[in-house]
Formats: C-alpha cells, sequence, structure tokens
C-alpha cells in the first residue's frame, strides 16, 4: 500500500456511480470493450 493512502474505500453515491457506468456504456458503444479505457471514460 502506497504511502498516505486511505485504509477504507470509500462508497460512490448512487449518481456518481450510475454516471460511470453510464459513461462505460458509452465508451463501449463507440470504441468497444478493447479500445475503452479508464480515460476515455474518465472525460
Amino acid at each position: 500500500m502506497e504511502a498516505g493512502a486511505p485504509t477504507q474505500r470509500s462508497q460512490l453515491s448512487g449518481e456518481k456511480a450510475q454516471r460511470i457506468v453510464d459513461a462505460m456504456r458509452a465508451s463501449v458503444a463507440l470504441r468497444g470493450v478493447a479500445g475503452s479505457t479508464f480515460d476515455h471514460v474518465s472525460r
């Protein structure tokens, strides 16, 4: 574990989690599974 890293995982709000899922679906639809990266989804 990295120094200063939190020891507990924080939970995402339902809205934020849904936005991430929606972005991933859109990225996969556009680029395919192999072409979808965290960078694409975060944009």
